[in-house]
């Protein structure tokens, strides 16, 4: 998909995830693969140490931006039922 901002284009392949933190914290919502081969390689091969996720649905939040820290994550699946 295409997505338009002002007079920028870029592509979004967004993926819903699952994301457990060492908090016991879950995570619904939304990745952007950025053009990356698979999904997971943003959890392992990708240099940022943050992921970022978006339509956020997590601990009384709904349609929030998260910033999760790689280094705090348990576990995160795909999640197409969400």
């Amino acid at each position: 998909m295409v997505k338009l901002t002002g007079n920028q284009q870029y592509v979004v392949d967004e993926r819903t995830v699952k994301i457990v933190t060492i908090d016991g914290t879950q995570i619904n919502g939304l990745v952007n693969k950025k053009g990356l081969e698979r999904t997971s390689d943003m959890f392992t091969k990708d240099d940022s140490p943050f992921i970022i996720v978006y339509k956020v649905s997590a601990k009384g939040h709904e349609n929030k931006v998260l910033a999760v820290n790689k280094n705090q994550i348990i576990w995160a699946e795909l999640d197409d039922d969400l």
